[in-house]
C-alpha cells in the first residue's frame, strides 16, 4: 500500500523494498501495488480489495504506520489476523504498540528528529554559501519487531 504517486518517499520506499525483496527472497511474489495517499481510510479500502482479490495473500506492506493501521482494520474484519502479516515503515507510537501487541509483524524507524536536524543543517550551509550538500542523506533506520519494539522510542 503506497503513499502519493510520484512523491519521493513513495518512489524510494517502493524501489528499495522491491529491490531488497528480489535480492533476499526472489521467490516472494508481489501481487499488487495500490496507492492510499498516506490516508488510513483509503488504506483500509485498498487492503479490503487485496484480501478479497487474492485469497492466498499472506502479507501486506504499508509505506507508513497510518496506512498500516487502516490495513490492520481490514485484516481483522476479514478474520485474517495471524494469517496475513503486516509490515510498515515509521515505528510511530501507534505502530510500535501494534508491534508489541503482535498485530503488526515489523517496521523500521524513520526519525523526524533526524530529518529536522539535517534539514536545518542544509539550510545553514546553503545560507552560508558552503559547499553543496550531498543530493541524498541516508536516514539511519533500525529494523523493529516484537524482539526490540520495547527499546524503540516512537517520536510521533
Amino acid at each position: 500500500i503506497e503513499g502519493n504517486p510520484g512523491q519521493d518517499a513513495t518512489y524510494w520506499r517502493s524501489t528499495a523494498f522491491i529491490d531488497e525483496l528480489r535480492r533476499i527472497a526472489p521467490e516472494i511474489q508481489i501481487l499488487d501495488r495500490q496507492t492510499a495517499r498516506w490516508d488510513r481510510a483509503r488504506a483500509t479500502a485498498v487492503a479490503e480489495n487485496f484480501l478479497t482479490t487474492y485469497a492466498d495473500l499472506n502479507a501486506i506492506m504499508a509505506q507508513d504506520d497510518n496506512m498500516a493501521m487502516g490495513a490492520l482494520q481490514a485484516i481483522k474484519a476479514a478474520g485474517k489476523s495471524g494469517v496475513v502479516r503486516l509490515i510498515s515503515i515509521n515505528a510511530s507510537k501507534e505502530g510500535l504498540e501494534a508491534i508489541r501487541d503482535g498485530e503488526i509483524y515489523g517496521s523500521c524507524t524513520q526519525s523526524p528528529t533526524f530529518e529536522g536536524i539535517y534539514t536545518a543543517r542544509v539550510i545553514r550551509d546553503v545560507a552560508n554559501g558552503w559547499p553543496p550538500v550531498p543530493r541524498w542523506i541516508r536516514n539511519p533506520v533500525l529494523r523493529v519487531d516484537r524482539r526490540n519494539a520495547h527499546q524503540v522510542f516512537g517520536e510521533w
